[in-house]
């Protein structure tokens, strides 16, 4: 079983919902090792099931993601998360390690 857990939070449309969730995602903070506004998982659910789209390619990328995750437990880089700028969106919250 991995030890990492990726959730999709739709974020509620009024203020004091939107405050409680941000209050939540910051109590979790020094457990993150990523997190977007996007919708990634479905866009790559997408493209993994175009017809055109290599089987291969997502395999490699499972498998590249599984040996950054080893990577990352052996080092134990998860406290020394650094925020940096999306260039996607303004209000996007990225993450690297």
């Amino acid at each position: 079983m991995s030890n990492y857990t990726t959730i999709v939070i739709r974020m509620p449309d009024n203020d004091p919902d939107k405050a409680t969730v941000r209050d939540c995602l910051k109590r979790l903070e020094p457990f993150q090792t990523a997190m977007s506004i996007e919708d990634e998982m479905t866009i790559l659910e997408m493209i993994e099931q175009h017809d055109d789209f290599p089987e291969y390619i997502a395999d490699e990328a499972r498998e590249k993601t599984k040996e950054l995750h080893t990577q990352a437990d052996k080092t134990k880089l998860m406290p020394h998360i650094i925020p940096i700028q999306s260039t996607t969106r303004n209000d996007a919250i990225t993450f690297e390690i």
